[in-house]
């Protein structure tokens, strides 16, 4: 792969900066608060060793331009809203500290449902004859609603967050979890 330019490093270190004194420092808020970028700033990295490549059409390099020119404006609102929340205690600083807690929330609800939560809703004890199938726990069809609704909110929620990023011209960070392994690190 390809050497990012400094000046993406130098990018990347200076939100790592500001995230850090946006959330005062505190070790667990910094951790999750790199997570929710990481994915942004991964994709943009790809977009960049696209362009370094010099195998791509004119209408390729021009879209990944634009896409670099669009990355740059939203970290500079992101920096923007980073310092606020460093200086000020106000709203800045309860956006970032509420985007922390969503995604803590989010990792601990999906941790629990796709990798711990899935057993099987299946009634082992009944018996299968036939075309018959199981029958299904009552607790497990509310469990499985209650999945779909936590879903849903997650989805709407994502809209929301898409539509502030486009109105003011900044980025909220990412979602994104690695998959589940059960060897330690």
């Amino acid at each position: 792969m390809s050497r990012l330019p400094p000046s993406f490093k130098s990018l990347y270190r200076l939100f790592l900066r500001a995230s850090s004194a946006s959330v005062l420092h505190h070790n667990a808020a910094r951790k999750q608060h790199r997570r929710l970028f990481r994915p942004v700033f991964d994709a943009a990295a790809k977009v960049v060793g696209k362009l370094q490549r010099n195998r791509l059409s004119r209408s390729e390099r021009i879209g990944c331009e634009q896409f670099l020119n669009t990355f740059q404006q939203r970290m500079d609102g992101t920096l923007s809203l980073l310092l606020n929340s460093a200086q000020h205690r106000g709203i800045p600083h309860q956006a970032i500290y509420n985007m922390n807690r969503l995604q803590k929330a989010h990792a601990i609800w999906i941790h629990g449902k796709y990798y711990f939560g899935s057993k099987n809703a299946w009634d082992s004890k009944a018996t299968v004859t036939g075309n018959s199938k199981p029958r299904v726990r009552s607790r497990d069809i509310d469990r499985m609603e209650k999945n779909r609704m936590h879903e849903r909110c997650w989805d709407a929620f994502g809209e929301v967050v898409r539509m502030a990023e486009g109105r003011h011209t900044l980025s909220l960070g990412r979602l994104y979890l690695r998959p589940w392994t059960l060897e330690k690190r």
